[in-house]
């Protein structure tokens, strides 16, 4: 697969499933994947209105070729990401895996609100 912002760059496979540009360091997420590897609950918090901003851009994915997408991953951070809208696969630019890792850190899943409340309602 070839890197979508490097156009000549392969991507190499890293963690097992992600894709890794080494010239620019960006990184491909499949459909789904965004949502495994930062435990959400889906790879964007609100595809519709993500969706309803969305710019098309003149780069191309790396699975299917189809034009990519600029969209806001979510309304309360500055985070844009390009989306397929084939394959529904994202691009991360290199900083933009950190902002999101940010964001997971400064979320709580309900997977950990549910354990912090049964917790607190054993502790009563």
């Amino acid at each position: 697969m070839k890197c979508p912002k490097c156009n000549d760059t392969n991507l190499m496979n890293v963690l097992g499933q992600l894709d890794f540009c080494p010239g620019c360091q960006g990184t491909w997420f499949d459909k789904d994947e965004t949502a495994k590897y930062f435990s959400f609950e889906q790879d964007i918090p609100n595809l519709e209105v993500a969706l309803a901003t969305a710019q098309k851009k003149d780069f191309f994915c790396p699975r299917c070729n189809n034009e990519l997408e600029e969209i806001q991953y979510d309304g309360s951070s500055d985070l844009l990401l390009d989306r397929c809208n084939g394959c529904e696969g994202l691009w991360f630019d290199s900083e933009e895996v950190d902002k999101l890792m940010k964001l997971a850190n400064n979320q709580e899943s309900a997977m950990s609100r549910m354990a912090r409340l049964r917790q607190k309602l054993n502790e009563e």
